[in-house]
């Protein structure tokens, strides 16, 4: 790659031939590499994921051991587009707004590297291991993602790729479904936007985008909505391929309860007709009437505690019933995960 000699001159401790050949740089190395940043030194401890511009690291900081992760991207456009956004997300709390934390950026030789926390799993490759959550699984997503895309409209931030491999869980061993939003490489701010631009990832896309429409922030509410019903099914919800139309395969929100079909408990049942209340909102077509993160934070479903108590003898209506429309089964997730679209970084 044009520069990997520049970039390695840089990086202390190791030397390499001609080729930089990031999927088996790591298993090759004896000696540590590190990235030298402005505030930080970074030893690289092995390479966790890779998006269309580079790969990224998974390194600790020298002296004080931290886990962090660093994006080595090749320097282009496209990086400091991300580095302009960076730098004005830098403005919210991460702990607050629920945003990935962001450390520094650094160049080495033609190379620019970010370095931000080190973050447990993606959405993704939750579902993938875990399988599809219930309805108060879900709500304290919900509750956190709205507060991010709330704090994002304040300052005219649109993402434009939410999807689940860009929404990553903290540490869900120690704090269970506590999440950050990722990946700010295509984002775009509202004053800026381009109409007929084609963004999001296909099967997160908004009618609006589709049609060549204004762009609002209201295509990130969209997306939000179908990732939700993702975590819901682990399918995703529209079928990319039929693009417009692959609406039609769900003739209704009412008909994903069949990926849940019988509520454990009453309390159960009615989070379950809560939730499809709130992607209705999310996922109105009239972009001008579609929820906003402020209402939809005042929604039965976010505003519940979330802490329901079974009752196994109690008479639980059928999830299924009412629904008279038959369904065609929503999109199942390929191999690869739901990463199709602009980016796919994991970090």
């Amino acid at each position: 790659l044009p520069g990997q000699e520049a970039f390695f001159k840089t990086c202390r401790g190791t030397s390499f031939g001609p080729l930089w050949d990031m999927g088996n740089l790591f298993s090759r190395v004896r000696q540590p590499i590190i990235l030298p940043g402005n505030r930080f030194e970074y030893k690289v401890k092995g390479f966790i994921g890779e998006g269309a511009f580079g790969r990224v690291a998974h390194c600790t900081t020298v002296g004080t051991k931290q886990p962090v992760a660093v994006k080595i991207l090749k320097r282009n456009i496209h990086v400091d587009r991300e580095l302009q956004m960076l730098t004005g997300i830098k403005s919210l709390d991460p702990d607050k707004h629920n945003v990935v934390r962001f450390i520094e950026a650094f160049t080495s030789g033609n190379y620019a590297c970010l370095a931000f926390e080190k973050l447990d799993r993606t959405l993704s490759d939750f579902i993938k291991q875990h399988g599809k959550l219930r309805a108060e699984e879900i709500r304290p997503i919900a509750r956190q993602m709205l507060v991010t895309l709330d704090a994002l409209k304040q300052i005219d931030v649109i993402h434009t790729d939410i999807k689940p491999d860009n929404v990553m869980l903290v540490d869900h061993r120690q704090q269970p479904f506590k999440i950050r939003l990722i990946d700010f490489g295509v984002a775009v701010l509202a004053s800026e936007s381009n109409e007929g631009a084609i963004m999001q990832p296909l099967f997160y896309r908004s009618p609006e985008v589709m049609l060549g429409l204004p762009v609002t922030a209201a295509i990130d509410m969209w997306s939000l909505g179908c990732l939700l019903a993702f975590l819901y099914t682990a399918r995703h919800l529209y079928h990319g391929a039929d693009k417009l139309l692959s609406g039609l395969r769900i003739r209704s929100l009412s008909d994903l309860t069949v990926y849940h079909p019988k509520a454990r408990s009453e309390s159960e049942y009615n989070d379950t007709q809560s939730f499809l209340s709130l992607l209705r909102q999310m996922l109105h077509p009239d972009f001008d009437r579609r929820t906003t993160p402020s209402e939809a934070l005042h929604h039965a479903f976010v505003r519940e505690s979330g802490k329901s108590t079974s009752r196994p003898n109690a008479e639980v209506p059928d999830a299924t019933a009412g629904s008279t429309t038959s369904l065609i089964p929503a999109t199942e997730v390929p191999a690869g995960g739901p990463g199709e679209g602009p980016s796919h970084t994991q970090w």
